[in-house]
């Protein structure tokens, strides 16, 4: 019973919280240095098995990671609540006790907000042109009413904005209630109920619209495949009769030009490829147009430990200028104070 208390005691002690942290920051290095993949594969083996558990290729989602930063969130957690009985109990000082407390309370909050974001976060990406909505998960949207962009003369990305139009979808309806127009960039973001909507690149691709036999237009762009109206479509691209080999042929096409292109019908490994251009039908398709046409490439992430994050760096900072006060005011001779 001696030697497990003795080992409690020694958890939850100071003098191994420093070893941890240095652990942690050991880590924090390598994840800093090290490309990190998490689709990167390891050989099997006990070499393998060992690999696995460091994961160096993707360190921050390894067991040894997760295990270092538990023990140590048990042992500054274990620290603080000896701490504060002490202070309880009379046996420290109220302020520089609860100065300390409060920082390790605001490191306990933070790391709990970063567990929160690290496997809560989600992040929703869209390619969309002028006019198209995006719908989020939770019932909220937003429209493309128009995007710019601006390039070096070497063709890289200077500058690149949209301007979208925030909408709420009613939930369990199609209504919507349409909302204030707002710009954003790549470091500005919008908020949209729960999310953070900005801008993250844009592109230049073939866009067709395809009316199914109800009437219903639907927007397939180059290289993609979906089902509509019960037919397995997909656009190959933009077709080039003057080339031997029209289906990898990419004509230089200008913007919201006409063109005709390659479609690739039912599924399988041998699709029927059909070219045609906007009038014309897709088995019983309509292509209402195809147009090579820019896009805008957004992105709305959710963060749902953000909070806790912020509001554990903020109880640190105050645990430290509360702490620093107390040194001032010990370091003063009496008769300044």
């Amino acid at each position: 019973m001696a030697v497990m208390l003795k080992i409690i005691k020694g958890f939850f002690s100071l003098k191994l919280a420093l070893p941890l942290l240095c652990i942690l920051l050991a880590v924090a290095i390598i994840g800093g240095v090290i490309p990190q993949d998490p689709a990167a594969t390891y050989p099997a083996g006990p070499l393998g098995i060992l690999a696995l558990f460091f994961k160096p290729a993707d360190i921050f989602r390894s067991p040894f990671f997760f295990l270092a930063l538990s023990a140590f969130s048990l042992n500054l957690g274990g620290c603080t609540l000896i701490g504060l009985r002490r202070l309880f109990k009379g046996a420290t000082a109220w302020g520089r006790g609860g100065a300390s407390a409060l920082i390790h309370m605001g490191i306990l909050v933070l790391i709990a907000g970063a567990f929160l974001s690290f496997w809560g976060r989600r992040e929703f990406s869209s390619l969309s042109s002028v006019g198209e909505s995006v719908e989020l998960p939770g019932g909220w949207a937003y429209r493309i009413k128009d995007f710019r962009f601006d390039s070096y003369p070497d063709g890289r990305p200077r500058f690149w904005a949209s301007d979208i139009e925030l909408l709420t979808s009613l939930k369990g309806g199609d209504v919507k209630e349409p909302g204030r127009l707002v710009s954003i960039e790549v470091n500005k973001p919008e908020r949209i109920g729960p999310y953070l909507v900005f801008q993250h690149f844009y592109g230049q691709h073939e866009t067709a619209r395809i009316a199914d036999s109800a009437g219903r237009v639907h927007v397939l762009r180059g290289g993609e495949r979906r089902l509509i109206g019960g037919v397995d479509i997909a656009l190959v691209g933009a077709a080039n009769p003057a080339a031997e080999n029209p289906a990898s042929a990419k004509p230089a096409l200008t913007e919201g030009s006409q063109i005709r292109g390659l479609f690739a019908l039912g599924g399988g490994e041998t699709p029927d490829i059909i070219e045609a251009s906007a009038g014309e039908t897709l088995g019983s398709l309509r292509l209402v147009s195809l147009k090579n046409e820019y896009y805008t490439g957004t992105k709305a992430v959710w963060d749902p430990g953000i909070i806790l994050v912020i509001s554990g760096f903020g109880i640190a900072c105050l645990g430290l200028f509360l702490l620093s006060l107390l040194r001032f005011r010990a370091s003063r001779p009496l008769e300044n104070r």
